[in-house]
């Protein structure tokens, strides 16, 4: 274990509640009172001030998942800026995304709506404390559909004459890691971004090495080592609620909370679900390492844990769908 990490199970003091004193600020997507959940985060935990290329490379070539506390303010403070909730209505409420209440939505032929950022965020608003599974907008290579959105300037690099997302974590790995900075040529197509309301978020899948910001907002996560990783096609609220209980040993997952402005790291092959505690705002994007490909995702361990997955569960998704 690096010298900066600690496993958040065995730190001492008392379990987290959902936004410790340190978290960045909610952007003023909060709808009120963020319930509070008194739960340890069972990966790995890194300060932002700790964390850049040497001490992420240990992770990525060990494949260990990470939480790193409030990188985006320390990294990235246009981006926190801009995408508050007011000045991010104001400048982006009329683009238009899809929405739905289950991830990949499109790749699983399931229904969708389409609004504007306007729409979307005056729908949310008006929904109060619910059981239900809540819309959310999983945008896949936003950069090329929709690349009025900004404030990620200080994440940006140049590769073949247009934006790629290169930031200072990525720059400068050691060979030893396995990533090949060229690799961020096409790094844009791997880029996603996020919005959904308390009970919105992202049902178990897998792919590529991903990392995600939670610019304002945060999300608990569930995650499963590949050899118990699965696909399930369920919204992430009702999967949590119906699924998770009954998983126990070795089938159970290991659950941390992101606050805003923490970065999570899933190393490729490792199954993951989210659920936003309160609306939610952020990016991630996916990368390879020369020892990941593609067709490794359907290799042992890939599995089914929901009855409504096609007979033919879809392809595993591309580094464009995180």
């Amino acid at each position: 274990m690096h010298a900066s990490a600690r496993l958040a199970s065995e730190a001492g003091g008392q379990a987290e509640a959902a936004r410790p004193k340190d978290a960045g600020s909610d952007g003023g997507w909060a709808q009120g009172p963020v319930p509070v959940r008194q739960e340890r985060c069972q990966i790995e935990v890194m300060d932002a001030a700790e964390f850049g290329p040497a001490s992420f490379a240990p992770f990525i070539s060990g494949q260990r998942p990470l939480l790193v506390r409030g990188l985006a303010d320390k990294v990235a403070p246009r981006l926190v800026r801009d995408w508050a909730k007011e000045p991010f209505v104001r400048k982006f409420g009329s683009l238009r995304f899809n929405t739905s209440t289950v991830g990949y939505a499109e790749m699983l032929r399931l229904p969708m709506e389409e609004l504007s950022v306007a729409e979307f965020v005056a729908r949310i608003s008006k929904t109060g404390a619910t059981s239900e599974a809540q819309p959310y907008i999983f945008a896949n290579d936003f950069l090329r559909t929709h690349p009025e959105l900004s404030g990620l300037h200080e994440l940006l690099g140049e590769g073949h004459g247009r934006p790629v997302i290169q930031p200072p974590w990525m720059v400068g790995l050691p060979a030893w890691a396995g990533y090949n900075e060229r690799d961020a040529q096409d790094a844009s197509a791997g880029v996603q971004f996020y919005l959904g309301p308390a009970g919105s978020g992202a049902q178990p899948h897998m792919h590529e090495h991903a990392w995600n910001l939670a610019v304002h907002g945060s999300k608990r996560w569930m995650i499963w080592p590949p050899s118990r990783s699965f696909y399930a096609a369920r919204p992430a609220r009702e999967f949590a609620a119906e699924a998770v209980p009954k998983m126990s040993g070795e089938d159970a997952p290991l659950t941390c909370i992101q606050h805003s402005g923490d970065l999570l790291y899933v190393p490729a092959k490792w199954g993951h679900s989210t659920e936003n505690i309160e609306t939610t705002i952020g990016v991630a994007v996916g990368f390879r390492t020369d020892d990941v490909l593609p067709a490794a995702l359907n290799g042992p361990g890939a599995r089914s844990c929901d009855a409504k997955v096609p007979a033919e569960p879809p392809s595993p998704p591309s580094r464009g769908e995180l």
